[in-house]
């Protein structure tokens, strides 16, 4: 009798169990006719185990929801209460992915809140993580509902989602296309990635054959940062992108159960983990990479392969940005090679003049007898020393101002600074009897360095007395913009035509080509330097036989 009784309670159990099921494969049904993101079923489940008192330390939601229990609940067990049977299938060890002391998969009956029985196939792991060992279990839910989900997930995959995200791609790819400088392209390739082709985390790691090595540009950390990984590079040989870089094979490589890392090279977590090459042709450049830490979500089918088609997008829009860089720097080296060329052509003529003069002053000291004389050579050849002198001094002034200069920034009268220039120029002034006019705020100041502010001036006004007749009239204005200010110099002098007036700034330009007259032809482009630096600009604008308007334009 107390057998029959027996068997009955099992058949009630089994008809429980038959109804539970039937609940949740309806609720599924239900869920996915609705048009819901199937995403809601992806998620893995995943349970943390001291190893030592076998007591629950953490537990993702997908295993709260699995197993009923409330987390402050579930966090009080240990993992005896809840795994009822366990049988073991086999021993896995996963390849190239550490040192794993304990990696199996079995399979076990887990014990719901409710009081039911929940088949189970358990993925077992041993976790290292700031020197402590702790138990990783994986729950696969093998019931009858769950096999239904993935049926489902997997022609939605194949479908619907893989359709937008080619879309999304396509549209990525405009995008990263405009983008010029190689490290903001590699840094743009992981975050569009993660933005808007939805995976979890990404990295972009980059060949460097001479050496053996992986070398990396951006990833993403632990809570979904991008981060620069410039500085970390590990040897290639005997892993498996070895093979991508031999060109045995351009396949994704897939790994179910793969430690997922942090910066410290410390196993954090499992879960899935899949890298494509980045390939040139037949060269590969560089490998892209994706994994699970994140979202725990269970890999779709569709997403190796999104991966890899994102890695030729990638490869293509680097070589480009490559080459773009490559040509950029052949073209600054080919202008500074045609400058130095300029520069030494210029020097030289300028400097056999002077070198010349002090010759043949240096020979006639020698002969003459009469000591007026030779003290009267001596300062015609101190004068060419000092012309050779400020000459070299201003290339040198140039090459610093282009290694960005270091300001001392403080309020400058802008009226004091100007009279100033006017007084030191004051022979050549009344020389050619030119009118000077300073228009200006006599409270105007701005924020500049005093000394290099009035360098800049100086050349400019200098340049107008230069070429402004006799009786002419070289004019100071204020010119006033939104948060900014202008300094105008205007002159009536001789001017220039639009070939000049495109060069002006030019190192080394000068409009009397001839070189009749001493200068250097870094004036104008010390001003600009000098105006750049501090954030400003300088304009001209000029007619022949009008005049020319030089403006500088500085932040209030």
């Amino acid at each position: 009798m107390s057998e029959e009784i027996n068997d009955l309670q099992k058949r009630i159990q089994e008809l429980e169990n038959i109804a539970r099921e039937y609940t949740r494969l309806q609720d599924l049904i239900d869920y996915a006719a609705d048009g819901q993101d199937l995403a809601h079923y992806m998620a893995m489940s995943a349970l943390y185990v001291d190893p030592i008192s076998r007591r629950i330390t953490d537990a993702n939601d997908a295993t709260i929801e699995l197993l009923g229990y409330p987390r402050n609940q579930l966090l009080t067990k240990t993992i005896d209460e809840l795994e009822i049977s366990a049988d073991e299938l086999s021993s896995v060890i996963s390849a190239d992915v550490g040192d794993l002391t304990d990696a199996r998969m079995y399979k076990a009956v887990y014990k719901h809140c409710a009081g039911y029985s929940l088949t189970m196939t358990v993925h077992k792991q041993v976790l290292h993580h700031d020197d402590r060992q702790m138990l990783y279990y994986r729950l696969a839910d093998t019931s009858l509902h769950r096999r239904l989900w993935r049926e489902l997930q997997r022609r939605e995959n194949d479908g619907f989602n893989f359709q937008k995200k080619l879309t999304a791609l396509n549209e990525i790819t405009l995008e990263l296309s405009k983008i010029e400088s190689f490290d903001d392209l590699c840094y743009q390739i992981v975050k569009l990635g993660m933005e808007r082709l939805d995976f979890d985390r990404l990295g972009l790691w980059l060949v460097d054959a001479e050496r053996g090595l992986m070398c990396g540009t951006y990833g993403v950390d632990e809570n979904g940062n991008i981060r620069s990984e410039h500085d970390q590079s590990w040897l290639y040989a005997g892993r498996h992108i070895s093979e991508f870089i031999m060109g045995k094979t351009d396949k994704p490589l897939i790994f179910d159960d793969s430690p997922l890392y942090n910066e410290k090279s410390e196993i954090i977590r499992y879960g899935w983990h899949v890298t494509v090459p980045v390939l040139h042709g037949q060269r590969c450049i560089g490998t892209l990479a994706a994994d699970n830490y994140r979202r725990s979500q269970p890999i779709r089918d569709y997403e190796p392969e999104l991966l890899r088609l994102y890695g030729i997008t990638a490869t293509h829009l680097m070589e480009l940005s490559r080459s773009r860089e490559q040509a950029t720097a052949l073209r600054v080296a080919y202008q500074l090679t045609n400058m130095l060329s300029e520069f030494i052509t210029n020097i030289g003529h300028d400097f056999r003049t002077p070198l010349s003069i002090i010759s043949n002053k240096a020979y006639l000291i020698q002969r003459s007898p009469d000591v007026d004389h030779r003290h009267s050579l001596a300062t015609g050849i101190q004068e060419q020393v000092q012309h050779i002198s400020g000459m070299v001094n201003r290339a040198l002034e140039f090459v610093a101002l282009q290694r960005s200069p270091s300001l001392h920034l403080a309020p400058v009268d802008m009226t004091t600074l100007l009279k100033s220039l006017v007084q030191k120029h004051k022979a050549m002034i009344d020389m050619k009897s030119i009118q000077v006019d300073v228009d200006i705020d006599t409270q105007l100041t701005v924020m500049a360095d005093v000394a290099y502010l009035s360098r800049a001036l100086n050349e400019i006004f200098e340049n107008a007395l230069h070429y402004t007749g006799q009786n002419g009239q070289v004019r100071f204005e204020e010119v006033k913009y939104p948060r900014e200010i202008g300094i105008r110099i205007r002159d009536n002098g001789v001017g220039m035509d639009k070939d000049m007036l495109n060069r002006v700034f030019d190192p080394l330009y000068r409009g009397d080509q001839a070189r009749t007259e001493r200068h250097s032809g870094l004036g104008l482009a010390i001003a600009k330097s000098v105006i750049e630096a501090h954030g400003g600009r300088i304009l001209v604008d000029s007619l022949p036989g009008i005049g020319s308007t030089f403006e500088i334009i500085l932040s209030l």
